[in-house]
């Protein structure tokens, strides 16, 4: 490999078409990184309006639920990429006759690093959502109760008073 000054993310003219591809890999690999910290970034600001509004605030389950919804639109979104670059790997006749034995280290990379380490991401992003999700559900439920709890005192008392006022 040489390296060159680049305004790319990697300034080095490939070998082959395998070391090519591996760049392409890398650079996918790093945008998931970052979309995954994006999302890491909603979810706590997500908590930090929950707790702002202690609970109260009714759009929190329906945003969560939102965001539960992207994750897995996410997840999937994985599961194709990654099946398509195997795919491509296997499939092409370029990749298949490389001299220097890169594509093993290339299907290691996709496999251990990408797939792996994205899907860690992504399973942690999930149960954050899903224990936010679990702890505003348990805040609307229990301020429900609490109404409730409030509306059947009332409706109790006007009862009282209505008996009273019919025995004067």
């Amino acid at each position: 490999r040489t390296v060159y000054q680049s305004t790319l993310p990697y300034g080095c003219i490939p070998d082959g078409p395998v070391d090519l591809f591996h760049q392409f890999l890398t650079h996918a690999h790093t945008q998931w990184l970052e979309l995954c910290r994006r999302a890491g970034e909603c979810l706590s600001q997500r908590r930090f309006e929950q707790l702002k509004s202690q609970g109260k605030s009714p759009e929190t389950i329906n945003d969560l639920a939102k965001d539960a919804q992207r994750l897995a639109g996410l997840r999937l979104s994985l599961a194709s990429q990654i099946s398509e670059a195997r795919k491509f790997i296997e499939d092409n006749k370029t990749m298949k006759d490389d001299p220097d034995g890169n594509r093993q280290s290339v299907l290691k990379f996709l496999a251990e690093d990408f797939e792996s380490g994205i899907k860690t991401k992504l399973d942690e992003l999930e149960q954050m959502a899903r224990d936010l999700l679990q702890i505003v559900s348990k805040s609307v439920y229990y301020l429900y109760r609490r109404c409730m709890l409030t509306e059947y005192r009332s409706l109790r008392g006007v009862q009282s008073a209505r008996r009273e006022l019919r025995r004067n």
